[in-house]
């Protein structure tokens, strides 16, 4: 077995971004950015993480940029796709499960999730600073990372607002983000790299509307 390979996957938000969690919060936004649970600053789950990376490199596999062969290798394959929905049927929603969980294979690369801090040493600084920040100052960090951008639909005809059509969401301040991807000496990095940089232009959600530009790149080890 190749020994482990570490490499940092850094994501330079170059907008305004909404890591959108599909809720809101009854009173300011009606859609809130994910936060982390005691520290409250902006993340990117490790599966979104994978998601991401995952679709830059189909993208560059389809371009030959990767080899399309090792896709499978590097992020796995999930469960087989149903001819039919089992829920009105417990014994074929068990057996469908049975099948998922036999045919699923587990890809060679690992995710962590994405937060503020190059290194996990300054991952914990960060968060360190911001549970003693809303323990210190009521006003929190959230003023600091966090706006809000209200839209409405207008009337093609009248040029007036529609009614009922306000919809406001929180998003996130542009900063760079850093996760980490375990693999080995085997793993194609620089292709994976090259895929990422070329094809993974955008993240979160509303990003049809020039949110969530971002430069993404593997860190020079």
């Amino acid at each position: 077995m190749s020994p482990s390979v570490q490499r940092t996957l850094a994501f330079n938000l170059l907008t305004w971004w909404h890591p959108g969690t599909g809720r809101g919060d009854g009173v300011t936004a009606d859609a809130v950015v994910r936060k982390g649970k005691e520290d409250k600053l902006p993340f990117l789950p490790g599966r979104t993480v994978k998601g991401l990376v995952r679709e830059a490199c189909r993208v560059g596999a389809a371009a030959g940029v990767l080899d399309s062969a090792t896709l499978e290798d590097l992020f796995g394959t999930g469960p087989p796709k149903q001819g039919e929905s089992p829920e009105h049927n417990e014994f074929k929603r068990v057996r469908a499960l049975e099948q998922a969980r036999f045919g699923t294979k587990k890809g060679d690369l690992r995710f962590s999730s994405a937060h503020l801090g190059a290194t996990r040493n300054e991952q914990d600084d960060w968060s360190s600073w911001a549970r003693w920040r809303d323990r210190e100052d009521e006003s929190r960090v959230t003023p600091e990372l966090y706006g809000y951008v209200s839209q409405t639909a207008i009337c093609r005809d009248t040029g007036i607002a529609k009614d009922q059509t306000l919809r406001t969401i929180e998003v996130v301040v542009p900063m760079t983000l850093h996760a980490f991807i375990t693999g080995s000496n085997a793993t194609p990095w620089d292709a994976i790299d090259e895929s990422v940089r070329l094809f993974l232009r955008t993240l979160g959600s509303h990003r049809n509307r020039g949110f969530g530009r971002v430069d993404a790149h593997l860190v020079t080890p």
